[in-house]
């Protein structure tokens, strides 16, 4: 189960983008697998933070 705050983060781009949550997230996922690896880290870090 995500955290409230990834939850609200899904929401707010819903709400933005008038897509379905599935598609926000399936945006997010090519968006990261598009990063070049430094980048990549960089975010699964700050991720591991918002625990």
């Amino acid at each position: 189960m995500l955290q409230q705050f990834y939850r609200d983060l899904i929401d707010e781009e819903r709400d933005l983008s008038e897509q379905n949550r599935t598609t926000v997230l399936k945006a997010a996922l090519l968006a990261f697998s598009n990063m070049a690896p430094n980048e990549k880290n960089h975010w699964l870090l700050e991720a591991n933070k918002k625990r």
